[in-house]
């Protein structure tokens, strides 16, 4: 275990030494490239409205009423017939 946290602490130093010496147009391009790749997975995948405005982890209209065991429309009809 000791020897593990010698290793992580060793690594960790020699990447910050590594870091220092490089430019600092060196340490932009991880940034770029990554950049980059987040526009091109939205013009591939562009987000519609509706999925920007829901929270992460709502269901769609559409799937929130396939879980129900009864639609949403036959309730409202029972409900305005007076049924309950």
């Amino acid at each position: 275990m000791a020897f593990r946290f010698v290793y992580l602490m060793l690594i960790r130093v020699l990447n910050s030494l590594a870091l220092l010496t490089r430019s600092t147009a060196a340490k932009d391009v991880p940034i770029l490239t990554l950049r980059h790749e987040v526009a091109v997975l939205r013009r591939t995948n562009p987000p519609t409205n509706a999925d920007v405005a829901r929270p992460h982890g709502a269901q769609r209209p559409e799937q929130a009423a396939a879980h129900c065991a009864a639609p949403p429309a036959s309730l409202a009809n029972k409900q305005h017939r007076g049924a309950w």
